[in-house]
């Protein structure tokens, strides 16, 4: 364990160069090396560049950010992700985004539909009596995706509109031997374009976006994937997120998401593991974006609940070569299910976890993350990350 914080604190170290956090204007990069870790990747080598061009400083956040990411993991994993932000493009409460994305996974996880999924270790570990096949609970998957937003003022501060495109195409592929896919041949096994039209309602009184002190942040998003739009499938995606952050004291801050998504229609198995947001798509339920201490993807359905609390406490702020470094520790709680169609629409058998994350604030925009989650699924899971959840 002291070897992974060591190297995540290194990461940091060397991760770029930038301006002060008291005269952040024009092109400021930052986060070259990408050393990271997840229980549910493993170790994660290769570059992330950020750059941030502040202009003179007027725009806020920033002018336009971009992310050129290309990372390895030792579970075989490959991710290649552009992505351009442009706040006030259009004008004041205006944004506009652009992502292109590839990603390889070798050891995808699949662990079945529904919200009593297990994980048994025996299946996998060859010296056990109850052992099937090492990649029992793994598929392979390939996509390649293009997807763009662009949000527009309504009127009142903060309230925006919201309409995007997304072009999606996967490809599955099951391990040799027997396997938690292959024996239940899930809707969507093969594969497929799952090309989408987005429009929706954001609400942003954040403070400041990368580590808000107060307001909210809310939005309601549907998702439309037809034929006519060249899809293999046909469904809707709603997506209503509300999260809310409430400052205690100077140094203390309450922050929370509740999330609730549904999806009519058939869709295929691997998009009921996504969720949507007005910024990112995210895997859940389960790993670093949703329950931290569950397995990636052990609980996926048509419906699904998300609810996180944390107390972001700040600790400690230095300047290190006119750089300014500022250490936040974060208890919280993660909580979750999901639904399959004709479950009974209660909160019985919601899934918890708890635990501590660490993340430090370089600057002003760019954050590391470490946390670490327990639940009965997993006694300790470690995620190195950049980015708060939320």
């Amino acid at each position: 364990m002291k070897k992974i914080i060591l190297l995540f604190l290194f990461s940091w170290v060397i991760n770029g160069f930038g301006a002060a956090q008291d005269s952040l204007q024009g092109l400021v990069p930052a986060g070259l090396p990408n050393v990271s870790y997840g229980n549910d990747q493993g170790f994660q080598y290769g570059f992330s560049l950020y750059l941030f061009q502040y202009g003179n400083g007027v725009i806020k956040p920033y002018k336009w950010n971009l992310i050129l990411d290309c990372t390895w993991t030792t579970k075989q994993q490959q991710e290649n992700f552009f992505f351009v932000d442009m706040p006030e493009i259009f004008g004041k409460n205006t944004r506009f985004d652009l992502c292109l994305d590839y990603q390889r996974y070798n050891y995808y996880d699949f662990y079945g539909v529904g919200n009593n999924n297990t994980f048994e270790k025996d299946f996998i570990e060859e010296n056990n009596p109850g052992f099937i096949n090492e990649n029992y609970y793994y598929l392979q998957r390939r996509y390649f995706s293009v997807r763009s937003k662009a949000q527009f003022a309504l009127g009142p501060a903060g309230l925006k509109g919201l309409a995007g495109l997304g072009f999606y195409n996967t490809r599955i592929e099951e391990h040799d031997g027997k396997t938690k896919l292959g024996q239940d041949l899930p809707h969507g096994i093969t594969g497929g374009a799952t090309n989408y039209l987005q429009l929706g309602i954001v609400y942003d009184r954040r403070d400041e976006e990368a580590m808000p002190n107060r307001g909210c942040w809310s939005e309601v998003l549907l998702e439309a994937v037809a034929p006519f739009l060249g899809s293999d499938y046909t469904y809707t995606r709603i997506t209503t997120t509300d999260r809310r952050y409430i400052s205690l004291h100077p140094r203390i801050v309450y922050a929370q998401r509740l999330l609730f998504e549904t999806m009519p229609g058939d869709p295929p198995f691997y998009e009921m593991g996504i969720i949507s947001s007005s910024l990112h798509r995210r895997p859940g339920l389960g790993g670093s974006y949703s329950l931290r201490g569950v397995p990636r993807f052990l609980f996926i359905g048509p419906t699904k609940f998300v609810a996180n609390f944390e107390l972001r406490l700040r600790t400690l702020h230095v300047n290190i070569l006119k750089q300014d470094f500022t250490l936040y520790i974060h208890p919280f709680i993660d909580c979750g299910k999901v639904w399959l169609r004709g479950d009974p629409g209660n909160m019985k058998n919601l899934h918890l976890t708890q635990g501590l994350g660490f993340h430090v604030r370089w600057n002003k925009d760019f954050v590391g993350a470490l946390d670490f989650g327990h639940s009965q699924y997993e006694p300790l899971a470690v995620y190195m990350s950049f980015g708060n959840m939320f």
